[in-house]
């Protein structure tokens, strides 16, 4: 898939996530986007400034985060956004949460403009931002691979309860509640200022997973999620495998290897890993790669299948570092501390027997 499309794929989930973790912890005098007439945002000093008083000053938009250094030249929509707001006086500079200050400055200086930076957000929410982001570039092998399904199977990337628990009777209505690929059931939070938010768990056989913490909860129940600012509550369905890559500041900075693999035991699951040159269409021409991974609750097995397909640049060996979640164990964004068994791959078929 090409760079754009990669893009966009991604932010159809954590561009959500972000905007509600903005909308629940905005400082005071933060923007109201809907009348542009009127806004304002904070300055270093806590004052706020008009629209007209921003213009011939720089505007740091900070948390579009690492991908938009380069979206100008290759998104027509950022172009499209750009020239408008520099017609108006406006020089927009994408940033990364993680810029140092002395850095934009800097930038700002070479532009010929004055500083002060018009929107900063305070620790606490540039630290939420960060997990999210964070999260989302974990997540980039479990996204892309939910990517060939939607291009190879018809799948989608979001499907409403229904869809998978047709069954259930209490997943005909719920409205709030979405699964993000076949793993991952995301309860979007919208009330300022909440603590909980009530999630059903669809019946599923087995207890579903707690993504956060890696507690289990009975299945076909509402349950009372932990849910403040920080936290969106995020369930894992039993029999799910979840590969997730390392730590980036941009989709291509690295090859996924390690690749870390989540089995949420409790039911027969599977997953099918795809990979591709990353940044061009030749998969259109065939040139990708497949691993299927199949775990069986009967036997407590989990197998690499043998790989399939080719592209250039292919890790022709690599490593799976396999977790056999549970309670603070393989739960969260962070690296897990202790793998439960470590796989060096050759793309020849490999099974694991959970102890």
């Amino acid at each position: 898939m090409s760079v754009f499309a990669r893009s966009t794929i991604l932010n159809v989930f954590f561009a959500g996530l972000t905007l509600i973790a903005l909308a629940l912890s905005a400082p005071a005098g933060a923007a109201d986007v809907g009348d542009q007439a009127k806004l304002k945002a904070p300055l270093l000093d806590g004052k706020s400034v008009t629209m007209e008083q921003l213009k011939g000053k720089v505007v740091m938009v900070n948390f579009w985060a690492t991908w938009c250094s380069t979206c100008k030249a290759e998104m027509p929509q950022w172009q499209k956004f750009y020239d408008a707001h520099k017609a108006q006086g406006f020089e927009i500079i994408a940033v990364s949460i993680d810029e140092d200050e002395n850095e934009l400055k800097k930038q700002a200086k070479e532009r010929g403009f004055t500083f002060p930076m018009a929107w900063r957000f305070d620790d606490k929410t540039q630290a939420i931002l960060r997990t999210y982001l964070n999260l989302r570039y974990r997540l980039l092998p479990y996204t892309y691979s939910v990517a060939w399904q939607v291009t190879s199977a018809g799948s989608t990337f979001m499907q409403p309860l229904v869809m998978d628990f047709p069954k259930d009777p209490k997943a005909l209505d719920i409205g709030n509640q979405y699964l993000f690929g076949p793993e991952i059931m995301v309860t979007p939070v919208t009330t300022a200022g909440a603590t909980e938010q009530a999630v059903y768990l669809p019946t599923a056989g087995a207890p579903w997973y707690n993504f956060w913490t890696g507690d289990t909860a009975t299945a076909g129940q509402n349950v009372q999620a932990a849910a403040p600012v920080e936290t969106l509550p995020l369930f894992v369905r039993p029999g799910s495998i979840v590969p997730m890559g390392p730590f980036l500041q941009y989709s291509n900075e690295k090859a996924p290897d390690p690749t870390e693999l989540r089995v949420y035991r409790g039911a027969d699951g599977k997953f099918t890993l795809y990979e591709d040159e990353g940044d061009t269409y030749d998969y259109e021409k065939g040139q990708f790669a497949t691993i299927p991974i199949t775990w069986r609750q009967s036997t407590h097995t989990l197998e690499i299948g043998a790989r399939k397909g080719s592209f250039p640049g292919m890790l022709q060996d690599r490593t799976f570092n396999i977790v056999w979640v549970s309670a603070n164990h393989g739960a969260g964004v962070d690296l897990t501390s202790k793998y439960d068994s470590v796989v060096h791959y050759k793309g020849k078929a490999v099974r694991i027997v959970a102890r």
